[in-house]
């Protein structure tokens, strides 16, 4: 723990000189974070999540809730 908080191992991609996390952040606005960088080399498994997951990106309702909302039928 650093300054009363729990650490959070975070992935992010590097695209036209910023770098963004590859899900969304739970912090709160205007939070100061330390960042360390780490070269990670993709595996074939995220190349995969990162190309759907940006289907995914407009979605307001939670997936696993209406397929097991379907399944009840």
């Amino acid at each position: 723990m650093v300054g009363g908080e729990a650490l959070e191992e975070v992935y992010a991609v590097y695209e036209d000189g910023v770098l963004r996390p590859v899900r969304r952040l739970n912090l709160p606005e205007g939070v100061l974070v330390e960042v360390r960088v780490r070269l990670v080399r993709a595996s074939r498994l995220y190349e995969v999540v990162k190309r759907y997951s940006s289907m995914f990106e407009d979605v307001e309702e939670d997936p696993l809730e209406v397929l097991l909302g379907m399944r009840e039928r």
